[in-house]
């Protein structure tokens, strides 16, 4: 058994719905000892409590475990085993299959409890859950409309929601006898063309286990390998590829898919049918929706994600390297700029999912979490992924279709964290003259855009030290990008900058000896351009802050209803916030004093929501040079009067007068008033910032 945490105790003031203070910054040790000695009495005497206020019972003491988890208080092992025995032994049995608000916050408990895998000598049996669903499957309908308008719905709903998940997770805790007893049980129901067929498929694919070894699987694998064919329903079709990619997932190395890859693929191909036609042509029976619920949080997966994970976890295998290659030759042509189409869709969701697993798969051994043996770890020299799917990346980036250009860049993303070597230098030699060449604008478009999501890997010195020499140039080329009218290559644009505030410190280097950054990395000659592209920054701060100062005075003005107002005040006040935290002093001296030269115009007035992202940003990353600067500046506008003599009174001039030192001033209106009061803005948005 692992050595169990430390305990820790946590203050926390603010009280979640339904709790107290004084239970929340009471000791936690205590608070986890009530719960443990009265929640088994309350369920040994049957008293299972009320909505009503001081009623105590199961109902009261599962909402106060509920709350323990949520605030992340620490629960030793062995409690934590013995809470999920006995939450399991009430949400399992028969009689307490009508307290629905229970079952939901006992679900949602024990799903936090064994969501690690860290509950060691914990063993569930799977026939009480089993049991459970059939119960929920008795009551489930194909019409729910009727149903829809009892309040008791929403319980349900979500009581069988955390239940789906809660046995996801309790696979992991079946005994080894568990996978022989499912199949014994499920398989013979697996009756063709009937609706017992979707319903025990479906049960069968939720609680079988995986990960009991290549002997086990022997003896289910073969035989539901042809009972999938029976069926050409796409949620069916879904939920066998689900139940083949975690097969692979809990048998790396294992070369059980081998015999199979050849069948799965032309399954997926018939699936997606990328020529004519329509794709479920020739299902006979269709998936029930009554049984829909039982597919919980992935019902709406698409099956290209699902065979994207199959594929990441059984590249070890020659066979389906070869296939995937073919694949993407096949299939190369549909990624061209000019085509459109629904077959755009499946291929964009492929294209996401191997890069979403394939980065899951090296994260999770980069620290050390797999549970395979390390030599069948990926190798992350090997170029295989790069070279299948690079070719069909850089022509996906400037699709037509919002898809497969999300799905290009979240996988390009990937590529370039991982084999930053492979792919970043081709594809700034792709997006330099992008930016450059103003007649081609959806090239420019698109570089920006992708820029927005590997600009931070392109400028990683630890990963790519050759980065630095595309520094100014992405500095200077993409800052037409800021553009008051086009709202939306603003957002791209300040998206990329944000991303390389976070990773580049503005340092100038000839005020700064020394490295441009706090760790060198890389040679002699890329440590030396790293230092020359920093002598850019003083001129090129400036020249940013007017952008954005553009952008922030062609603004109509700010209102909370408006999407769009919202998103631009968003991304200013983001990228700002980051753009002064990585300034050094005397780069935010000279930004500061180029700030406080205009932020007060006239021209700033009808939008102080925007400006004040500029002093909100400085009192955050630089409050004592910050109110040293613009603390007088802005505290003399507000009490600056305009004030004439009366024989100089124009027509502007207020009907009132004002007594002062014994003379008579005329007080103008409007203006002064205006600016007194986007002044006065500024302010409060500097020293609350500042402290």
């Amino acid at each position: 058994m692992s050595e169990e945490p430390p305990f820790t105790l946590r203050i926390d003031r603010n009280v979640p719905p339904g709790g107290s203070a004084d239970a929340l910054t009471a000791d936690a040790g205590a608070w986890l000892e009530g719960i443990m000695r009265n929640l088994p009495e309350a369920i040994a005497d049957n008293d299972f409590g009320g909505a009503y206020y001081g009623c105590r019972g199961v109902l009261h003491y599962t909402k106060m475990l509920f709350q323990y988890i949520r605030l992340k208080y620490p629960i030793p092992f062995a409690k934590k085993r013995v809470l999920a025995n006995m939450l399991y032994a009430f949400v399992t049995s028969p009689a307490n299959h009508g307290y629905l608000e229970i079952n939901q916050c006992m679900y949602w408990c024990l799903l936090k409890l064994i969501k690690k895998k860290d509950v060691h000598d914990l063993e569930l049996p799977w026939r009480p859950l089993y049991d459970t669903l059939q119960l929920h499957l008795s009551e489930s309908t194909d019409d729910n409309r009727v149903a829809s308008r009892a309040p008791v719905l929403a319980y349900v709903s979500a009581a069988r929601s955390y239940l789906v998940e809660f046995v996801r997770k309790a696979r992991y805790y079946f005994p080894k006898s568990a996978t022989a007893e499912i199949t014994a049980e499920l398989i013979p129901k697996l009756e063709p063309f009937t609706d017992d067929y979707f319903k025990h498929q479906t049960l069968l694919c939720l609680l079988l286990p995986a990960k009991h070894g290549k002997d086990l699987l022997q003896t289910w694998l073969p035989k539901l390998m042809k009972i999938s064919l029976w069926s050409n329903d796409s949620i069916s079709v879904r939920l066998w590829f689900r139940l083949w990619a975690r097969v692979a997932k809990h048998n790396v190395g294992e070369k059980l898919m081998e015999p199979y890859m050849t069948d799965l693929f032309t399954l997926y191909l018939q699936k997606i049918n990328i020529g004519s036609g329509n794709p479920n042509q020739g299902s006979e029976k269709k998936f029930p929706a009554k049984y829909r619920w039982l597919m919980g949080s992935k019902v709406n997966e698409g099956l290209s994600g699902i065979f994207g994970k199959l594929l990441v976890y059984t590249l070890h295998l020659k066979q389906c390297r070869d296939l995937l290659s073919n694949f993407c030759q096949l299939t190369k042509t549909y990624f061209h700029p000019s085509n459109t189409g629904r077959h755009l869709s499946p291929l964009a969701g492929l294209l996401s999912g191997i890069g979403t697993y394939y980065g899951r798969r090296i994260g999770r051994e980069r620290r050390k979490e797999a549970n395979y043996a390390p030599e069948f770890n990926l190798d992350t020299k090997d170029p295989y992924l790069v070279n299948v799917l690079f070719p069909l990346l850089k022509m996906a980036i400037y699709s037509k279709s919002y898809k497969v250009l999300a799905a290009a860049q979240s996988t390009l993303r990937m590529l370039c964290n991982v084999h930053p070597d492979l792919v970043l230098p081709a594809l700034m030699q792709q997006w330099i003259p992008a930016l450059k060449n103003v007649t081609q604008s959806h090239r420019t478009m698109s570089a920006l855009s992708c820029l927005s999501w590997v600009g931070d890997a392109a400028l990683n010195r630890g990963t790519f030290p050759s980065g630095s020499t595309y520094l100014e140039d992405m500095l200077w080329l993409t800052l037409p990008g800021i553009d008051p009218v086009d709202l939306r290559k603003t957002g791209k644009t300040l998206a990329f900058y944000t991303l390389l505030f976070y990773t580049v410190p503005l340092i100038d280097a000839r005020t700064h000896k020394g490295g441009s950054s706090d760790s060198k990395s890389g040679d002699d000659e890329t440590e030396e351009q790293a230092q020359r592209a920093t002598m850019c920054f003083k001129e090129w701060c400036p020249r940013f802050l007017d952008q954005v100062m553009t952008v922030i005075r062609q603004q109509e003005g700010f209102t909370k209803e408006n999407h769009v107002d919202r998103a631009t005040h968003y991304v200013i006040q983001r990228c700002l916030r980051a753009f002064f935290g990585a300034l050094s002093a005397p780069l935010a001296t000279l930004c500061l004093k180029h700030v406080a030269r205009y932020i007060t115009d006239a021209d700033f007035w009808p939008v102080s929501k925007y400006a004040g992202c500029l002093t909100y940003s400085i009192g955050l990353t630089h409050p004592k040079e910050g109110l040293s600067v613009l603390f007088p500046l802005l505290c003399g506008k507000i009490l600056e009067e305009a004030k004439v003599e009366p024989g100089k009174v124009d027509e502007k001039a207020a009907s009132y007068t004002s007594e002062n030192d014994g003379k008579t001033w005329v007080k103008k209106e409007g203006v002064p008033g205006a600016a007194a009061k986007h002044c006065l803005y500024l302010l409060s948005r500097l020293t609350r910032q500042a402290g």
